[in-house]
């Protein structure tokens, strides 16, 4: 294994033999790869930064083929288990008369290839480009292959799992030493650089959150951090995470300036209570779905609901800090080994936002929770 390689070649190899299971199960004869994310998943390489040197990767049974621009030549070759990479330099439509080429070389001509174009999925192509390539190459299917790729990657392997443990860990303490070191009159700014900069420190990269602290901006629940200074009696909820090595975190935790009201205690039980119950739920077979119905049965006989407005549950989490599937009625997703989500049942309220979010990792017994910060209502 290289130095510059994310994962052993077993990885990709691994990645490759469970793609060309599912191409085979829906009679594709390639997959044209393009998205980033994807391109990163299939490549080991890193996408490139710019629009007009797009990366392009043909995954199909016999040998893959990288399509990418010079620039990027000695980049990928040494982080890439793949050994074909064909070059163009032209920035402007350079790489089109180059995929028909390999289209040509690999006799896909009159192939059904799976592309990106539907659930959450898109390409990394222009639209122009991509009906160029469909005008050049008249005898070729395209067909959606959105539900392959997400098959293949909602299902994380262990050298997976081991990145985004290492995340939520870097993630926990982050919390502990933030909640540590806040001090009343501190200013939302103030908190998150403590919150972020400690990610940073203890290895995370792309540190994020967002921040509200008293009744002047509860109801704003994707906000980043503000100049308003935290007050007595103010409920400081974070919501954030990082990336490790391509592989993120993302929970909240929240603190109470000073001691809290009995309103603000009891909806914090409330919250862990609901979010402890859903947690529980989560195991092999079981649908998103299942856990959603759970939740809203719970909630009927409380006689509550969630004001916390994500549309959703919970998500899953890997590459993309929120990724298929949906923790929602609308989801029928099985639940399987080595799936990662989140479970973040919550309440805006006007004297708090109330949310305890986990990561979890769906074991082959149950669960396993990967955010391990101190869920109690921290006092200040």
């Amino acid at each position: 294994m290289s130095n510059y390689q994310f994962f052993p070649y077993s990885e990709y190899a691994l990645r490759w033999r469970r793609a060309q299971d599912l191409m085979r199960e829906n009679d594709l004869d390639a997959l044209l790869i393009t998205e980033p994310f994807n391109y990163h998943y299939f490549s080991g390489s890193t996408p490139s930064f710019s629009y007009a040197r797009c990366n392009i990767m043909l995954l199909q049974e016999q040998k893959p083929v990288i399509i990418a621009h010079e620039f990027v030549e000695e980049s990928t070759r040494r982080e890439t288990w793949v050994k074909d990479i064909r070059l163009y330099n032209h920035l402007i439509d350079g790489h089109l008369p180059l995929i028909k080429s390999v289209f040509e070389d690999l006799a896909l001509v009159d192939g059904r290839i799976g592309a990106e174009l539907g659930f959450e999925q898109r390409l990394g192509l222009s639209y122009t480009d991509f009906q160029t390539i469909r005008h050049e190459l008249p005898q070729v299917t395209f067909v959606d292959a959105s539900s392959l790729f997400w098959k293949l990657r909602m299902v994380k392997s262990m050298a997976e799992i081991q990145l985004a443990r290492k995340a939520c860990q870097i993630t926990s303490k982050a919390f502990q030493v933030c909640f540590e070191s806040i001090a009343t009159g501190m200013t939302e700014k103030e908190i998150g650089e403590i919150y972020m900069s400690t990610m940073t420190k203890l290895g995370g990269t792309h540190p994020w959150c967002f921040i509200n602290s008293g009744p002047y901006n509860y109801d704003v629940i994707s906000g980043a951090p503000t100049n308003h200074q935290v007050r007595k009696g103010n409920i400081l909820w974070i919501d954030g995470g990082c990336n490790y090595l391509g592989y993120n975190s993302d929970f909240c935790r929240i603190a109470v300036m000073g001691k809290p009201s009995e309103k603000q205690q009891a909806m914090y039980s409330t919250t862990l209570q609901l979010t402890d119950l859903c947690i529980k739920a989560v195991k092999p077979g079981v649908k998103a779905s299942d856990i959603a119905h759970i939740c809203a049965f719970e909630l009927k006989r409380r006689g509550l609901e969630l004001t916390f407005k994500a549309g959703r549950l919970g998500h899953g989490i890997g590459l993309i800090l929120t990724e298929p599937p949906h923790i929602a009625n609308y989801d029928s997703t099985v639940l399987e080994p080595g799936m990662i989500i989140t479970i973040e049942p919550g309440f805006v309220t006007d004297y708090g936002v109330f949310q305890a979010e986990e990561n979890i990792l769906v074991t082959p017994d149950g669960f396993e929770v990967l955010s391990t910060a101190n869920t109690e209502l921290v006092h200040i």
